[in-house]
């Protein structure tokens, strides 16, 4: 197994920022780190990018976040997390959430992921930045985002370039930016 020593990893978990990308995690190494960071109130900006962690190391990750209060910026680029891993994330997201800047940039998500997100982003009005950039999101998810921040003023970053958003989603994205006051970029 290809890992760091232990010690160096629980040395880093002291500080306030913890990445831990292109390691090769996976599900089971992501599960035990989930684990450690469950009762750690030091790390708060975590960065799991690019470890295949799918969609169970998703959901530990999702769990982790229900006891772990101090984590305001998670990003998760690049990590195949799928449908059920982002639906169990926007889960906590909507009832705890202290997370304030996300990433699930290249995770391939499609356009029920969108809708999935865009549930979430009704009710959490503490996510401030958003970057869902390189996915597969069509117009049709481009239009389940637009719809939801209608009504949420308090995100202020959306990056959703690099989709497959074609005239209708960029409508539905151009009628949300002239409407919701907290958008700056």
């Amino acid at each position: 197994m290809n890992m760091r020593p232990v010690s160096h990893f629980m040395r880093q978990t002291m500080n306030p920022s913890l990445s831990l990308r292109y390691q090769s995690l996976g599900c089971k190494k992501t599960v035990a780190i989930t684990q450690a960071l469950s009762s750690n109130t030091y790390v708060e900006c975590l960065d799991l990018s690019d470890n295949d962690i799918g969609c169970d190391g998703m959901v530990s990750i999702a769990h982790m976040l229900t006891e772990n209060y101090f984590i305001t910026e998670l990003s998760l680029e690049d990590n195949k997390i799928g449908l059920r891993g982002v639906a169990t994330l926007c889960d906590v997201l909507s009832e705890h959430s202290y997370v304030k800047h996300l990433n699930l940039s290249g995770n391939g998500l499609k356009d029920p992921t969108a809708a999935v997100l865009g549930e979430m982003l009704k009710v959490n009005y503490t996510l401030t930045c958003l970057i869902v950039r390189q996915n597969q999101f069509s117009c049709v998810g481009a239009t389940a985002i637009a719809g939801a921040l209608l009504s949420n003023d308090s995100l202020t970053e959306l990056d959703i370039s690099w989709n497959k958003i074609r005239s209708r989603g960029s409508e539905a994205l151009g009628k949300m930016v002239s409407t919701n006051n907290g958008l700056i970029s």
